[in-house]
């Protein structure tokens, strides 16, 4: 932990007993401390006092003694009520108290004496049960390990006092709390509502671009099909896409049980996951196109163009597989809520987002008004498949594009045509604490929906001339491979993926969250106000 501006390091001293009174002794420290701010800079001294033995001893200064008497006060005290914890998604501490639940202090904020048990930079929720009081945090990998917690809980009340306690905290069962209107307490009813919302929205976001030549000839060939049989491949479809959010999910939920700092479209941060998908759209591409199939290359295309169900299915499977790893409105905030939950509420709030997902491609299925507007299947579908083969191509090359960042390119420092920094925690609190004006894009070389923002609103002449005006410091907070740092920056704002926007106004508490979806407009409006 760092300290700014006056440190008290309480420390008893002895005067020697053969000390007569007149005599000078010398108090000596040697000394060595960290200066932090973007870099760490190791100093140390040597310092001394000379201090006059009395006789009997004298009035202290009051100035002294107060200065003394507050430091004293700030020392935590050993928990006059029991603590326990559980580790589910996060970790809930509580404190088994009717006092505290019926003060309802302001804040909390828990600091652990153990490395690696508590992401520090991520958020600390405060809730309150019937009998105590709930800390929600964001565990890490020592945590699960961990036979206590121990540490020290500082507990803010309404008026501004502060109270320090020393816990010591068990295993144990720790009861449903309220955390008020915190972004991660939606309800499960709404949280549900969220994701199916999210899941259609997320069909027309840019990231779904590589598989709608895949969806769009699915549509296609299901025209004069009966509608018994188009019905069956629309449910196999659905089913596919709800699996696989599911799955994906399950996955999230898992490696972050294990200490894993990871988030949603985790799979895009593996290169060997990139290059399967490349080498899958190259597949898609080359069937389209009519050449014959590269042994090696096909089998992953091979499933999505089996025939009835098996193919409806795979398809679903795919387009989950390529297009969730970025989020779309209502979607974040669901994922957020998922990933404080139970594992069986987190399951359904991933399968709502399937449903979503698949819902127009499932209504499709089911509408014989829709299947009788589409034109008959014959020789304009040779066309069609050709036409459709070119954005799987692109696909193909996007795909080899992240590989190359992935691989080979360190952390950014030109977004948009304008330069930055690489987001780190340090460098944002350094210039938070300046006062400084500052904008964090949280981007990923996958994310397709960030490509697009970028290049439609932050390459904006306005936006940029904006930014240079008034000395707004860029931080790029690069997302292609895992980042520790920014998945906690992600996790703070409610967020589990990209894309995230936040500007802090010189010196404002909190930074204003930007939509996903970006225009000029809206950056120089929040710049503005």
């Amino acid at each position: 932990y760092g300290y700014e501006n006056t440190v008290w390091l309480l420390t008893d001293l002895h005067v020697p007993r053969d000390t007569k009174p007149g005599e000078t002794i010398v108090l000596k420290a040697a000394a060595s401390w960290l200066v932090c701010s973007e870099v760490c800079i190791p100093e140390d001294a040597t310092v001394s006092v000379s201090i006059s033995i009395a006789a009997m001893s004298s009035q202290p200064d009051l100035v002294t003694e107060a200065q003394f008497a507050a430091a004293r006060a700030k020392l935590p005290q050993i928990s006059p009520w029991p603590v326990r914890y559980h580790i589910g998604n996060a970790l809930d501490l509580f404190v088994e108290s009717n006092a505290l639940a019926a003060a309802h202090p302001a804040r909390a904020d828990f600091f652990p004496l153990a490395q690696e048990t508590i992401n520090g930079t991520a958020a600390q929720t405060l809730g309150f049960a019937s009998n105590g009081l709930v800390l929600r945090l964001s565990p890490e990998k020592k945590a699960s390990r961990a036979k206590t917690l121990d540490g020290v809980l500082v507990l803010t009340s309404a008026d501004g006092s502060i109270k320090a306690l020393s816990i010591r905290a068990a295993r144990g069962a720790v009861p449903e709390a309220d955390f008020g209107k915190s972004e991660n307490n939606l309800g499960i009813g709404l949280a549900l509502l969220f994701a199916v919302l999210g899941g259609l929205i997320l069909n027309l976001m840019p990231c779904v671009l590589p598989v709608l030549a895949m969806k769009a000839l699915a549509i296609a060939s299901k025209s004069g099909a009966h509608p018994r049989e188009a019905a069956r491949d629309g449910f196999a479809y659905g089913v596919g896409a709800i699996l696989s959010f599911v799955a994906l999910g399950a996955a999230v939920v898992i490696l972050r049980a294990g200490g894993q700092a990871i988030g949603w479209g985790f799979q895009l941060q593996e290169p060997v996951v990139v290059a399967i998908f490349a080498l899958l759209m190259l597949a898609v591409a080359l069937n389209l196109s009519g050449f014959y199939e590269i042994p090696g290359l096909s089998a992953g295309d091979a499933l999505t163009r089996r025939s009835g169900a098996a193919g409806a299915f795979f398809t679903g499977v795919l387009a989950v597989a390529v297009a969730a790893p970025c989020t779309a409105p209502f979607m974040a905030t669901a994922i957020g809520f998922a990933t404080t939950q139970s594992t069986p509420a987190a399951m359904l709030i991933f399968a709502a987002l399937g449903l979503g997902f698949a819902a127009p491609f499932v209504a499709i299925g089911i509408s014989p008004r829709v299947l009788n507007i589409l034109p008959r299947p014959g020789a304009w579908m040779l066309t069609f498949k050709r036409i459709l083969a070119i954005p799987m191509y692109g696909a193909a090359i996007w795909l080899l594009w992240v590989l190359s960042q992935e691989i080979g390119q360190p952390a950014q420092t030109q977004m948009a045509g304008m330069s930055g920094q690489p987001y780190t925690a340090a460098r944002l609190e350094s210039l938070r604490a300046a006062n400084a004006p500052i904008f964090i894009d949280a981007t990923a070389a996958w994310c397709i929906t960030c490509l697009v923002n970028e290049k439609v609103a932050l390459s904006d002449a306005s936006v940029r001339a904006t930014f240079a005006q008034n000395h707004i410091n860029f931080l790029i907070a690069d997302w292609t491979n895992r980042n520790p740092e920014i998945t906690a920056l992600l996790q703070a704002h409610g967020r589990d993926g990209v894309p995230l926007y936040l500007y802090y106004a010189p010196g404002a508490a909190d930074a204003k969250i930007l939509p996903q979806v970006l225009t000029p407009r809206e950056v120089l409006d929040v710049i503005a106000r």
